[in-house]
């Protein structure tokens, strides 16, 4: 009941914004024609909730406009929880961060509305592949900018009317089997825009320098392969956590059969996870099974992380946001997938493969399943993975 009534007044309040304020509609072909002709210049994505893993694997779509039109400018508007995922990506101008909690007061709200509407906007675009985001569309609206480029969102939450009230331009969406990387990608299609689906996650200079003497203090034997293992996840999703029995046997035939040295990865101290419950990992739980303490990697930052990362020859980690963030900076990596399906969210690179549960569910994952496919991928060639 609730959910419904939730469902309805935002319709309604699409209705009412669209009807108040009509947005002039336009075709496709019209905005590739301004686009083509060098007339759009300025750009603001808009998708502030949206999980790291999703916007990383939207990062290709910068890129691909770049390189179609080098001079054009590109804004981000993300969240204070999503904005790592993009900052410092090259390719974009600009970078907005919506505070939810402070948008509450009219002042910064206003303050904030004001700042976007002065950057005159030719385009905004919104950013979705599996599910739209009625915030999105609010503040794409708001953002005065003179188009605004969507998929259509019927589809969506009982027939969500957004796309046709809120948006110039409403594109057929993707088929829901497609990978996301390709969703996002085939967005900016009927621009006349493409490009690999290889995701970007920018390191600065000063952090590889921290990570390469950080990597030196382990002393891991230089003829023995580095495997990073994640011992973290979100506890209030229990479908992505394998369990610690088989973290540990796969640890053990890491060690016993190929000599490996393992690396803990785990969450940092008092971390909240993604729907803001601590992360305290099973670390604690994981050496008590497997009778003695590995070394660790706890320290904050995605960036810091993604660069002790590089330094391994392979990371093994379930479906999330670290995973994303690996493969996004071309960590050799191992995804783990029990109920999802890898070929949906594991971009196609070289560097990166998933395996998924037969049974859809965490322990019907082997530990003699992971292991014979990190033994595949540390054959590989560096440059092939």
């Amino acid at each position: 009941m609730i959910v419904s009534f939730e469902r309805w007044g935002r319709n309604a309040l699409a209705r009412v914004v669209g009807g108040l304020f009509p947005l002039k509609k336009t075709s496709a072909e019209t905005v590739r024609a301004d686009w083509t002709q060098g007339r759009i210049r300025k750009i603001v994505f808009i998708r502030p909730h949206q999980g790291l893993g999703d916007l990383l694997l939207a990062t290709p779509i910068f890129r691909a406009l770049k390189t179609s039109q080098p001079d054009v400018q590109l804004h981000f508007l993300a969240d204070r929880y999503n904005v790592g995922a993009v900052q410092g990506n090259t390719h974009l101008d600009k970078i907005w961060i919506w505070d939810k909690k402070k948008a509450r007061g009219p002042g910064y709200l206003l303050s904030f509305l004001r700042g976007l509407r002065a950057e005159r906007y030719d385009l905004a675009i919104i950013i979705s592949s599996h599910t739209p985001s009625f915030t999105s569309f609010l503040l794409a609206r708001a953002s005065g900018a003179d188009v605004i480029w969507a998929y259509a969102t019927e589809a969506h939450y009982d027939g969500a009317n957004w796309s046709r009230w809120l948006a110039s331009v409403s594109v057929e969406n993707s088929p829901v089997e497609a990978p996301e990387c390709e969703k996002f990608m085939a967005l900016l299609r009927p621009l006349g825009v493409s490009g690999p689906c290889e995701p970007e996650f920018h390191v600065p200079a000063e952090i590889k320098e921290w990570a390469r003497a950080r990597w030196q203090t382990y002393a891991f034997p230089s003829d023995r392969p580095v495997v990073a293992i994640y011992l973290g996840g979100n506890p209030d999703r229990p479908d992505r956590l394998w369990p610690t029995a088989a973290w540990v046997q796969l640890t053990r035939m890491l060690r016993e059969k190929n000599r490996a040295s393992v690396l803990a990865i785990l969450p940092p101290p008092k971390i909240l996870s993604g729907s803001g419950v601590p992360e305290p990992g099973i670390y604690e739980a994981f050496s008590q099974v497997l009778g003695e303490r590995l070394p660790i990697f706890d320290e904050p930052g995605l960036k810091q992380a993604a660069a002790v990362l590089s330094h391994a020859d392979l990371f093994v980690c379930p479906d999330g946001g670290l995973m994303h963030v690996a493969i996004a900076a071309r960590v050799p990596t191992v995804g783990l997938y029990f109920a999802t399906d890898p070929a949906r969210w594991i971009p196609p690179v070289s560097w990166a493969v998933g395996i998924r549960s037969p049974e859809g569910q965490p322990s019907g994952l082997s530990a003699e399943v992971v292991y014979t496919t990190v033994m595949q991928r540390l054959k590989t060639p560096a440059g092939a993975r």
